[in-house]
């Protein structure tokens, strides 16, 4: 049998990294992020319209619960 293992935490499939204080996405390791239209190097401006910043994105990530959807 195969086991599934869920998050505990929200997870959005993939890898950023902070340039200029902007954030980008570096990889991505899930395919949920390719159905969101996710590409390497696309900036990461909001999550459910709040802005995005490398010093409060998993801070903002944390509000949500593993597969809820977030735009």
């Amino acid at each position: 049998s195969v086991a599934v293992v869920k998050p505990k935490t929200p997870y959005l499939g993939i890898e950023t990294r902070d340039a200029s204080g902007r954030l980008f996405v570096s990889k991505i390791v899930r395919s949920d992020a390719h159905r969101q239209i996710l590409q390497v190097d696309d900036e990461l401006i909001a999550l459910n319209g709040q802005r995005v910043l490398p010093a409060n994105f998993s801070a903002i990530l944390t509000r949500y619960r593993p597969g809820q959807t977030i735009e």
